[in-house]
Order: structure tokens, then C-alpha cells, then sequence
């Protein structure tokens, strides 16, 4: 089988030949380095797509400190691309250092994004709750005007909650966007 993996960041679809009918063997796995494919993209959405058959993806992200691993992350499928989209149990903690929803709009026309957030009392403002996307790129939605809580959102498009908490001196990255599907 063989899949094509389209990745897009702030600057538009970043095309690579060598994400084009990536082979996978039966039974087995293919593992591509998003650097290799993207470099530079500070807020990718890597969506993967089967010429024939189905494939489950993910995006893995590994951090080191010198040679020695500091933590590894894997983050599966999100559902495709949908006029709406609902996001239950998104959580934001008091330690958040900006926590964001990640919208990307794989065709060509601009996308306009209209974000609602739930808690267990209702509908809760947002500062930006509207937010316009150029076609195949990707914009980060901040939501540090949500108060610590659980929330649900809708989103014409894609998304992902993204949210870094700090640890120490070290930011760590809770949720790493991502559209493997």
C-alpha cells in the first residue's frame, strides 16, 4: 500500500516529493521524519491519506536533553476535515502557558472558523471567536481567555486543542496537533 502525506503549517502546504506514495508493507509500518518531509514548520497538521486499503497513523514526538530521552508523545487520528467539528473534554489547567485550538483548512479558500466553548454551565465568551484561515494553511486559535475547566468546542475545518504546561525550567507539550486520517 502506499500513502501520500500532505503536511500544513503558518506558511501554506509545504510539498515534498519524497511524502508522495510513501510504501508501506503489509503487516508492518513506515516511519517518516516530519523534519525530513516539512522542515521548519512550528505548528504542523500532517494528514495521511491511503491510495487503497486503510491505515491507522500517528505522529510520535520524541524530546531529549543531550543524549538522554526526556519523554516521547503519540498522538492518533483525528476524525477528517468537517464543516463541524466537536471536541468533548478539553481541559485547561491553571499551569497552561497558552493554550490554543490548531485549525487547518486543507483546500484552496480561505475558511471562516467560528469557535464555541462549553463548560458544565454553559456557553463561555471568547475574545476571538471568529477567525478567518487561508486555504491550506494553519492557524493557532488562542483560548487563554478560558478560564481552568472542561470544555467542549465546534470548529468548521479541522482541529486540535493544543495546550504547554511548564515544568521546571523545561515547557512541556501536552497535546501535539496533528491530522493523521
Amino acid at each position: 500500500m502506499t500513502v501520500d502525506i500532505s503536511v500544513y503549517g503558518v506558511d501554506g502546504l509545504a510539498s515534498s516529493t519524497s511524502s508522495q506514495g510513501v510504501v508501506v508493507p503489509g503487516n508492518d509500518r513506515a516511519i517518516v521524519l516530519l523534519d525530513a518531509i516539512a522542515p521548519g514548520q512550528s505548528s504542523p497538521v500532517v494528514r495521511v491519506q491511503a491510495t487503497s486499503g486503510e491505515i491507522a497513523a500517528y505522529l510520535g514526538d520524541r524530546w531529549m536533553d543531550g543524549t538522554t530521552g526526556a519523554g516521547l508523545e503519540t498522538l492518533g487520528s483525528a476524525p477528517e476535515p468537517a464543516l463541524e467539528q466537536l471536541i468533548p473534554g478539553v481541559v485547561i489547567r491553571e499551569d497552561a502557558a497558552g493554550a490554543s485550538l490548531r485549525v487547518a483548512v486543507p483546500g484552496a479558500d480561505s475558511g471562516i472558523v467560528t469557535v464555541s466553548a462549553f463548560s458544565a454551565d454553559g456557553q463561555v465568551e471568547l475574545q476571538q471567536d471568529v477567525t478567518v484561515v487561508e486555504g491550506e494553511h494553519v492557524e493557532d486559535i488562542s483560548l487563554a481567555d478560558l478560564p481552568s475547566g472542561t470544555y467542549s468546542s465546534r470548529s468548521p475545518a479541522m482541529c486540535r486543542p493544543w495546550q504547554q504546561r511548564k515544568c521546571g525550567l523545561r515547557q512541556v507539550k501536552t497535546t501535539r496537533p496533528g491530522w493523521p486520517g
